[in-house]
């Protein structure tokens, strides 16, 4: 079965509820990230995007030193468990127009998070099995037919 688990990040960035958003903004830029989730705990409450970023700090003209990752992040968050299955939280994702979602254990522990991309290079990833497999004659994978 194809698994939340098989294809999420294990190596999430969290910050707190308390911390400056420059400081979440550099550590994004400096990690090459789109998104830190924050965190009361180990429990995800929240996340902040390149999107927040954005329109709620720039746009807004907020300033990145004083405001704290409370006052931008997106909240409350849309949480799957590693055992779900990848097209149930495809449909989340497509249903609610989200790019990410936290994955939490059975605690709700944050423990990854499965973004856009990561569906994405799934997707293209059975793509390209299916059609390998059906250029060879023998279809296999999720395309694959009963027969």
């Amino acid at each position: 079965m194809d698994t939340v688990g098989s294809i999420m990040t294990h190596d999430v960035q969290i910050s707190n509820k308390e911390e400056k958003i420059f400081n979440i903004a550099r550590m994004m830029y400096g990690r090459k990230i789109g998104s830190v989730v924050v965190t009361e705990g180990r429990k995800p409450v929240g996340i902040i995007t390149e999107r927040d970023l954005a329109y709620k700090v720039v746009a807004n003209n907020i300033q990145p030193k004083v405001a704290t990752a409370h006052d931008i992040m997106t909240s409350p968050l849309i949480s799957v468990k590693p055992q779900d299955n990848i097209y149930f939280a495809y449909k989340i994702m497509n249903d609610k127009g989200i790019k990410k979602l936290t994955v939490v254990d059975d605690n709700g522990n944050l423990i990854g998070i499965i973004t856009q991309t990561d569906m994405i290079n799934f997707f293209n990833k059975q793509r390209k099995e299916f059609i390998i497999s059906a250029v060879k004659g023998k279809p296999t994978g999720s395309y694959a037919l009963e027969g």
